[in-house]
């Protein structure tokens, strides 16, 4: 038996839409897998970890941890993004190195 997010009392916020329209600007990605690659960033942020089974259990309320696991294996066995430049890409797209200067 699999303990969902909302049985811990982990309800997270979908609050990916901002960072889908960027995905989909800069890398050819349809709705839902851009959705699916937003909640994955998102949820990674909130939780500190890139732990699958972690991150399956803090997804938006309505979407089981069973579902969101197999649903994550898949996009990351079908999609071809480097994962090595998508983080540069991000911080890139949002400006944020303009803001900042890193030593």
């Amino acid at each position: 038996m699999m303990i969902t997010g909302k049985e811990l009392g982990l309800h997270m916020k979908d609050h990916s839409a901002p960072l889908v329209e960027l995905l989909q600007k800069h890398i050819s990605l349809n709705l839902s897998r851009a959705k699916c690659l937003g909640l994955f960033i998102i949820s990674m942020l909130n939780s500190r970890t890139v732990n699958m089974s972690l991150l399956c259990n803090r997804m938006p309320s309505g979407i089981k941890a069973a579902s969101w696991y197999r649903r994550m294996q898949r996009f990351i066995s079908e999609i071809s993004i480097s994962w090595r430049v998508l983080p540069v890409m991000l911080v890139m797209m949002t400006g944020f190195e303009q803001e900042q200067k890193f030593k």
